[in-house]
């Protein structure tokens, strides 16, 4: 019998090393420029952490997660993002008595249950920021202005961001009630596999690639037209600055990104030519997470970057993988 890798997993051969040597060290060197500490987490942590943080009703948790019991009886789960175990280990050691905000920054794998294709493991590596404990837009556009710094300085050109606000807490529940009206008006002309999600996380309709929901979505009420004073001036601010430093964007009304977490602000860093797997880097702000996770009242954000997809984008032999 001839083992092979499992599916969905690589190996890093020798002749790739150098190209990940080179990305590892770009990183590094950004994230010590930018003030950002290194942190580690577990590759495995409680379930719950993630059920509580990235929501029960996301892809993620409903069919890419790695759980399962140990022999002691604990739910646990591999790793499939970064920002919750970051959370996690801020409330933990006490990280809110440091000077805030508190920038971090990792490099780590993560694991996720999905059809693998280039770009797309079950097994892929992430790096990430997390400032926690400042709610100033100011800091959503360092985080931005950091993340678009990496791609250039590895010389991945020819790239976008999209960017759109989902408005506070509070925001975010008129807009969602506005969106579940609206998707019930059009319900006989929604596919059957995507109705549970409008009772359920009707956000995720919005970023549905079914051709049938294209002009649904496309005239489905906006958040930034749904938000409060307090968001309006956050977003305005943002903008304002990403101006300033001849940062472009494309404001992107159905961009919404993942996890239940996302407040305020969201972005994607995505190739100027589309294709079917092409975020680079993705995140946004999250200032109920570190509350909801057992913590005081913490505002964040931050953004994973999905280093084989970077890789790719350097290196063609790495899309056979």
């Amino acid at each position: 019998m001839i083992f092979q890798a499992p599916r969905g997993t690589y190996d890093r051969m020798p002749d790739q090393q150098r190209l990940w040597q080179r990305i590892n060290k770009v990183l590094e060197e950004i994230s010590d420029v930018y003030g950002y500490d290194r942190i580690d987490t577990p590759v495995i942590e409680d379930a719950k952490l993630f059920s509580r943080g990235v929501g029960d009703v996301t892809d993620i948790m409903e069919r890419e997660t790695y759980t399962f019991p140990d022999r002691g009886g604990d739910l646990l789960t591999l790793r499939p993002e970064g920002t919750a175990p970051v959370c996690r280990a801020y409330i933990e050691h006490g990280m809110h008595n440091l000077a805030q905000p508190v920038r971090l920054y990792y490099v780590c794998p993560v694991f996720r249950y999905e059809r693998p294709q280039s770009g797309r493991y079950r097994q892929h590596h992430q790096y990430g920021v997390e400032v926690l404990g400042s709610s100033e837009p100011e800091v959503d556009v360092e985080v931005i202005q950091l993340a678009w710094n990496i791609l250039k300085r590895l010389d991945v050109s020819d790239i976008k961001l999209k960017i759109n606000t989902m408005g506070d807490s509070d925001s975010r529940v008129l807009y969602i009630s506005k969106l579940q009206d609206y998707l019930n008006s059009k319900i006989d002309q929604i596919p059957d596999s995507i109705k549970p999600r409008i009772a359920s996380n009707p956000l995720r309709v919005l970023d549905s690639k079914d051709p049938k929901m294209f002009e649904i979505n496309n005239n489905a009420p906006r958040c930034i037209d749904h938000i409060n004073a307090a968001s309006s001036e956050h977003w305005a601010t943002l903008l304002k600055n990403l101006d300033a430093l001849s940062i472009p964007y494309e404001v992107d009304h159905k961009l919404v990104r993942g996890f239940d977490y996302y407040t305020r602000t969201v972005f994607e860093i995505v190739p100027s030519v589309e294709k079917s797997q092409n975020t680079l880097i993705g995140g946004g702000r999250y200032d109920g997470l570190v509350e909801m996770l057992g913590g005081k009242s913490t505002p964040g954000i931050g953004f994973a970057m999905g280093l084989e997809r970077v890789a790719i984008a350097l290196d063609n032999t790495l899309s056979e993988l």
